[in-house]
């Protein structure tokens, strides 16, 4: 029922389209050797990636917890989300720094 009042306020529909009008850069262009870091990534680019992982890290939280209730406390596939859980959550974290710290805000000449 939640998902269908979500998607009907166009919640993951929009979400998709504001990705799909951002687009990261080719690394080809990104220097002269075609390498790329995360001082490269405009705040377009950081904003995009954090719309994609957002809903992703949402959903591994919700499937821990649900384990976490269920009894799974001890399950080696509980543990596998939990890390993956972890490991998105930091994940997410560096990129709202690199927008935050204005790493992901200089923009390119194209």
């Amino acid at each position: 029922m939640d998902w269908i009042r979500f998607s009907q306020a166009g919640g993951p529909l929009r979400a998709r389209r504001a990705i799909a009008s951002t687009r990261l850069a080719s690394p080809w262009s990104a220097g002269q050797n075609g390498s790329m870091n995360s001082d490269d990534l405009t705040r377009e680019q950081v904003e995009a990636i954090l719309a994609r992982l957002t809903p992703t890290l949402g959903y591994l939280t919700r499937l821990s917890a649900r384990m976490d209730r269920k009894g799974f406390a001890d399950d080696p596939f509980a543990a596998e989300v939990r890390k993956a859980q972890r490991t998105m959550q930091d994940l997410r974290a560096h990129l709202h720094a690199l927008g935050c710290n204005g790493m992901g805000n200089k923009r390119r000449a194209r």
